[in-house]
Parts: C-alpha cells; sequence; structure tokens
C-alpha cells in the first residue's frame, strides 16, 4: 500500500525539481531581480 503511494510521489517531486532547477535561472535573467548572492 505504501510503495503504491509513494512511487508517484517521489516521481512527481523529481519533476518539479528539474522544472525549478531549469526555470529558476530564466527568471532571474528575465525580471533581473537584485539578490545578494549570484
Amino acid at each position: 500500500m505504501t510503495d503504491i503511494n509513494v512511487t508517484p510521489l517521489v516521481d512527481v517531486m523529481l519533476v518539479l525539481l528539474i522544472i525549478f532547477m531549469v526555470t529558476a535561472p530564466l527568471i532571474q535573467s528575465g525580471v533581473k531581480v537584485d539578490l545578494p548572492r549570484a
């Protein structure tokens, strides 16, 4: 039961993480947010 619920959750988390890593630099470059650290 647990494996059936956990597997799709991990799948979604990995996809969201990849999407965030890809879009984060694009958003920062487009909006030019003034951050103390690069």
